[in-house]
């Protein structure tokens, strides 16, 4: 079986792979090694094995001279009779799961019988058995393969750039993996419902945002339902009207997945908590249109008002340490709203470290594309950082409070002389607890 005939066994997520080992090889001289499509599998991208090998150490020993060499860029691939004998062994591997397209495990169960390989992974004391479990488990299924994927990188999204909030990342990636995965009892039901709580600027809508980025088909879709609009009895049709325009449809797309965020839900009225409820145990209902809805797919948050945020943040039921005092939880929260909730995910005040962590990446990404779009030269201290996260912290505004010092302080200021006296060569600094724009001669704003 020719080359280009066996890649035709292989499915698309598979060949993403196989074409990221072909770069790595061209940049390392041209021909193709089984560690050069170990490298490939080991990338952010492709990382199915983060749980179940040290792709850190791995990754380190694969750029050593010995196992890649050095760079040397080549226009020539060759594929040598190693990597055809493991493109053999995958398809053989397809075959015997009766799968139709080989999937990125199967090839890399192929490629981990590769004797330098299997060297490689023994001197890491690495045993694959976990792993084959796991991929058997879900059958070596493309669609699942690439739900993995996206947990991956959405686990490791959210660890980047919501600091400070390790325990809900972990809450959240626990039931998003087995709902994802199809290892929950009642797959009817939405892929997770979750009440998210904290103080204000923890990171709950961020988190929201996160889960929506990385679980919508095709486009970013997360809806967000402000419950404080429907207060009273007759408000339930206008909020059922508006549910039936934005919920999916039996008859619809069945494989959209997106977030639905119910902000505020402490203020709604009970008769439209009953409802949700209901819906939401169900996975659907009947909509205004005449139609059923479904529910199923997507991921549903509920997320308390900041006044009832504060509250809780006040009295103490919700301390430094994330842990949780239900006796004045449930004095804010609805009763029969905790019946159909899957988890409780707590989000702690942020310390002034987090918040600089948050304060240096949003500096750092605004500044960026002003820059960019205004073809400015713009530099900032390590004290401008160090002076939002505490002015912020000091607030009680988390990381509300740092985006807008932000926009203030930073963004609009700097748009404005650049609008109006042309300034395009800007330093921004902390004086007397103040954040200055310096430019020119010394000048400040």
């Amino acid at each position: 079986m020719g080359k280009e005939k066996i890649l035709n066994e292989f499915s698309k997520s598979t060949l993403e792979i196989f074409k990221e080992a072909k770069e790595i090889a061209l940049e390392h001289g041209g021909k193709m090694s089984p560690y050069h499509l170990m490298a490939a599998f080991l990338s952010e991208e492709n990382n199915l094995l983060r749980h179940f090998i040290p792709i850190r150490k791995i990754g380190s020993a694969l750029r050593s001279e010995k196992m890649i060499g050095k760079k040397r860029v080549s226009n020539t691939i060759i594929i040598t009779e190693n990597i055809q004998s493991i493109l053999k062994r995958a398809v053989k591997i397809k075959q015997k799961n009766k799968n139709k397209k080989v999937t990125p495990p199967e090839l890399f169960l192929a490629l981990a019988e590769d004797k330098k390989i299997s060297e490689l992974l023994k001197s890491f004391n690495i045993n694959l058995n976990k792993f084959n479990a796991e991929m058997t488990k879900i059958g070596f299924d493309e669609q699942k393969y690439n739900k993995i994927k996206r947990l991956n990188l959405l686990d490791k999204y959210i660890e980047r750039n919501i600091p400070g909030q390790c325990k809900a990342r972990k809450k959240v990636m626990s039931v998003l993996r087995m709902v994802k995965l199809g290892l929950d009892i009642k797959p009817e039901r939405p892929d997770g419902v979750f009440l998210f709580l904290g103080p204000v600027g923890t990171g709950k809508y961020s988190m929201a945002k996160a889960i929506a980025k990385y679980f919508s088909d095709g486009k970013f879709n997360l809806l967000n339902f402000d419950m404080n609009l429907y207060q009273d009895a007759w408000d339930f049709d206008k909020f059922l009207d508006i549910l039936s325009h934005n919920i999916r449809s039996i008859n619809g797309d069945k494989s959209e997945e997106g977030v639905i965020v119910f902000n505020k839900i402490d203020l709604t009225h009970p008769s439209i908590v009953n409802f949700m409820v209901d819906a939401l145990g169900k996975g659907r209902f009947p909509g205004t249109d005449g139609q059923i809805h479904l529910f199923s797919k997507y991921t549903v948050i509920f997320i308390p008002s900041d006044k009832l945020s504060n509250k809780h943040a006040k009295i103490g039921f919700i301390n430094s340490k994330g842990e949780i005092n239900y006796e004045d939880y449930l004095r804010g929260i609805s009763k029969p709203l905790l019946s159909i909730v899957d988890d409780v995910v707590v989000f702690r005040k942020l310390e002034p470290i987090e918040l600089a962590k948050v304060a240096k990446r949003n500096v750092k990404v605004v500044l960026n594309r002003i820059s960019k779009e205004y073809n400015m030269k713009i530099k900032y201290s390590d004290d401008v950082i160090k002076h939002i996260a505490e002015v912020s912290y000091d607030r009680e505004m988390g990381r509300r409070g740092v985006n807008k010092m932000i926009d203030e302080y930073i963004s609009l200021p700097i748009v404005n002389l650049f609008v109006q006296k042309g300034i395009s060569n800007i330093y921004i600094n902390v004086k007397n607890r103040k954040i200055v724009l310096e430019y020119g001669d010394g000048k400040r704003k």
